[in-house]
């Protein structure tokens, strides 16, 4: 399994970001070490409050908003080069759509990263989605992607890295 870092330099490849949301940030290790090489400020979106001081201490001028992300739209108007979600979707309980397009609305580029864990419950419908650059993309959420990415009207461009899928929004 590649160290945590690597996805997120992969995922961030040729955008040069100097500002970034990630949604369901934790502690926001996952762009830590990003952040500081590059210079890049960091906000972030968790359900979770519990997490704050410990985002705060990585990532000091960023700003972080305990919300639920199902509840759409967010309370923020600031405007971000990347919005990235790293793992976020695979959990989805609701509709994606409705968080995709609020992450569109946010961000100039949204970039996403998937992967597929063993033992997916039986809960978990397994969707693939169209054959995107005759990639076929699989992920664990009960919705179809094609009618989402229709929806949005933007063609996304998806690759694999290791384990993980890669969708630049």
């Amino acid at each position: 399994n590649m160290p945590k870092y690597e996805i997120i330099h992969k995922m961030l490849e040729g955008e040069n970001p100097k500002t970034i949301l990630e949604v369901g940030v934790s502690a926001g290790e996952l762009l830590k070490e990003y952040a500081q090489e590059n210079s890049v400020v960091v906000d972030g979106l968790d359900l979770f409050e519990h997490y704050k001081k410990e985002f705060q201490k990585n990532h000091p001028k960023g700003e972080f908003f305990h919300l639920n992300a199902h509840n759409v739209p967010w309370p923020i108007e600031k405007k971000y080069d990347v919005v990235i979600a790293v793992g976020f979707f695979s959990v989805l309980a609701s509709d994606a759509l409705p968080l995709l397009r609020e992450m569109i609305r946010l961000g100039k580029k949204v970039i996403i990263a998937e992967w597929y864990e063993e033992g997916i419950t039986d809960s978990i419908k397994i969707v693939t989605w169209a054959p995107i650059n005759t990639t076929l993309f699989p992920i664990r959420v009960g919705r179809d992607y094609k009618y989402i990415l229709a929806k949005l009207g933007r063609r996304p461009e998806v690759t694999k890295f290791s384990d993980k899928w890669i969708i630049k929004i």
